[in-house]
């Protein structure tokens, strides 16, 4: 069917102008009550949705970044915006790359049958390095431009290029946070969405007395998601709280635009929420989770649906730990009805996020969004009390693993609520909430791990703080010179990278009393700038003996330590992780052997606690950690001694070298 219709006669950019265009048609009258009103704006809404019905596109690419003068290959879905199936009402898809100043550089048409279209576009070898956008669209789309139209973002570098684009991709177009909560300027209304153990949602309306008295004792309360009515009904207001709950199959995935009437039949708020989608894996996905380079791979997908067969499929590969873009799946949740969505608010739905945290993510509310870093700081005074206090009473080595462990998330929670702060402060409230959600969780964690430290701290003797603190500068001080000796001999390199990082946080974590995080950090750090001295050069022969070694030397240490009567949690887990990179990354295999080898010994060279009695009296004891000079002395000794014969020694073969070079 074709369809034509001026590109400015509708807009659609949120709920509150759609009823705009309504009440032009004369649904809402003056007085305190308008008798049918669900009925009339059921009807109005259910009409404005036919008459302008929604088209949404998902361009699923090969990858997300490209070389310039490579191929780009596409498929392009295109859906019906109201029941996201496939649609057939549009029979051509418009492709387009669109650089940072906004301007295409690569456009094509693809045919489209029953909603789907391969297709593929020739990127050109001119295009400079930066961040491009790719836009789809068909025609019926044009007349809801700029909003209404897939955008992704496409990473292009062209190294022969000097020009370099340093633009930022597009801010998504969120409704403010006046239009969201408060569309007409009506005091003393406030609503608040939540959920209770079973998942279903709770409206909660707060109404002052004085709301009451002008506006009526009773709201209409509407309810849509993508053009589907998911509640039209009246709601009374006997006193300040009206409580309604919705069970949690009666909304639609997605955003539910949630929006009150006053009993006049004008809108008086509106507010976002999210509901996740509960839809079964149809398809699985079986794939070897190693493969050698240019290895021919077999994938097997399973349809696990036996109502559903496939009627089309896109697969890509691409290298993992590269950029994000959502999936079909969590893209039409929000569709493009609210512009570009940020990365960070897909990776929340990626990563299991809860709903309220979407909620504030999307309604843009400044207190609320404050109101969620306070409560990541609550549960983080929470975690850092427990540890202070179950710190006093470790015993053993699983006891002290998980102090570690919970010392690490709650340093790690503390820098994300700083994040949050800073992020809550520049008004960045997508991001503020994310590192505040992940703030909270890893405050929970923390807290766990000490109540997992708490069982596991019976039948031993209790490790005092002051051994820990004395053992953690030790560490310290040997990583320090242990990354100093490699960066001596080597230079720089990744891994000595990662130790002088490592190093830095096991610094910050000792200078804030996190004495276990920072012995752990620590051996980490050491572990890296040896093996990058121990491999430094080596074949692949002697890297499979260094693998097989410090297999066989960490399988020791954690027999050692049961032995001792604990059990190594942490290193069980670190040996049975090296063990999956054997084959497919020995490098790192042998660096977590190594690291849980001395997890394992994390232990076992604690300095003994000295008591002393003073003459005066015998009854007060006073714990004092025994520092040895001479032993530190001889440390240095050692590391000076250790470097000249390494100096003397690469000396040496760099004149042998180069007398093989000139001969």
């Amino acid at each position: 069917m074709k369809r034509k219709m001026n590109s400015h006669s509708v807009i659609y950019k949120s709920i509150v102008l759609a009823f705009a265009l309504l009440l032009s048609r004369g649904l809402f009258v003056s007085g305190q009550n308008t008798p049918g009103f669900t009925e009339a704006l059921e009807r109005k809404f259910t009409e404005y949705c036919n008459s302008f019905p929604r088209e949404e596109m998902y361009v699923h690419t090969d990858r997300e970044e490209y070389v310039a003068g490579e191929d780009l290959w596409l498929a392009a879905y295109l859906f019906d915006g109201k029941t996201a199936t496939l649609s057939g009402g549009s029979s051509l898809a418009y492709i387009e790359i669109l650089n940072p100043e906004n301007r295409p550089v690569v456009q094509k048409r693809i045919r489209l049958e029953n909603g789907t279209g391969p297709g593929n576009l020739e990127l050109p070898d001119s295009l400079s390095t930066g961040t491009y956008c790719l836009r789809a669209y068909t025609g019926w789309m044009k007349n809801f431009l700029p909003d209404n139209c897939f955008m992704k973002p496409v990473y292009i570098t062209n190294a022969l290029s000097g020009k370099k684009y340093n633009s930022v991709w597009p801010a998504a177009s969120q409704p403010t946070e006046s239009e969201v909560r408060n569309v007409t300027g009506i005091s003393g209304l406030y609503i608040r969405t939540g959920r209770d153990s079973s998942g279903n949602v709770v409206i909660t309306v707060n109404s002052t007395g004085s709301y009451r008295t002008k506006a009526g004792s009773a709201l209409y309360l509407f309810i849509r998601t993508h053009g589907v009515i998911n509640m039209n009904r009246q709601l009374s207001l006997p006193d300040n709280f009206t409580e309604i709950t919705i069970p949690r199959d009666q909304l639609s995935p997605g955003i539910n635009h949630i929006t009150l009437f006053s009993l006049a039949g004008r809108p008086v708020f509106e507010k976002l929420m999210y509901t996740p989608a509960e839809a079964p894996v149809f398809l699985n996905a079986d794939v070897a989770s190693v493969a050698a380079t240019r290895q021919e791979v077999g994938v097997e997908i399973e349809n696990k649906s036996s109502a559903t067969g496939i009627k089309k499929l896109s697969i890509s590969v691409s290298p993992g730990g590269g950029r994000y873009f959502p999936g079909i799946d969590d893209y039409m949740l929000f569709g493009s009805e609210f512009g570009v969505i940020p990365e960070k608010l897909y990776k929340a739905l990626g990563e299991g996020m809860s709903p309220d945290s979407i909620d504030v993510m999307i309604n843009k509310d400044s207190n609320i969004v404050k109101n969620k870093i306070e409560s990541a700081q609550k549960e983080l005074d929470e975690a850092n009390e427990l540890i202070s206090t179950e710190s006093l009473s470790i015993r053993g080595i699983t006891s002290f693993e998980c102090l570690a462990a919970s010392e690490k998330r709650a340093i790690e929670a503390e820098n994300l609520i700083a994040d949050a702060w800073k992020n809550f402060y520049n008004q960045k409230y997508y991001d503020a909430v994310y590192y505040a959600d992940f703030a909270l969780e890893r405050a929970k964690t923390a807290k766990l791990w000490m109540d997992i430290s708490k069982e596991n701290s019976k039948g031993e003797s209790i490790i005092d703080e002051s051994q820990i603190k004395y053992n953690a500068s030790q560490r310290i001080e040997d990583a320090r010179l242990s990354l100093i000796y490699a960066q001596t001999l080597i230079g720089k390199n990744t891994l000595l990278t990662q130790s002088s990082e490592l190093l830095t946080a096991a610094e910050n974590e000792y200078e804030k009393g996190k004495y276990a995080a920072a012995i752990f950090d620590a051996i980490d750090s050491k572990v890296r700038s040896s093996v990058s001295i121990e491999l430094w050069s080596s074949g692949e022969d002697v890297i499979k003996q260094r693998l097989e070694r410090a297999k066989e030397q960490a399988g020791g240490a954690i027999y050692l330590a049961r032995k001792a009567g604990g059990e190594p949690l942490m290193a069980e887990s670190y040996y049975e992780y090296a063990s999956t990179f054997e084959d497919s990354d020995k490098i790192n295999s042998i660096i977590l052997y190594k690291y849980a080898k001395g997890v394992a010994f994390a232990l076992r060279f604690l300095e003994p606690i000295e008591e002393i009695s003073t003459p005066q009296d015998g009854a007060v004891i006073e714990k004092t950690s025994t520092i040895v000079a001479k032993k530190s002395y001889n440390y240095v000794a050692y590391f000076i001694g250790g470097l000249l014969i390494g100096l003397i020694i690469g000396g040496i073969a760099v004149f042998y070298t180069k007398r093989e070079i000139y001969r």
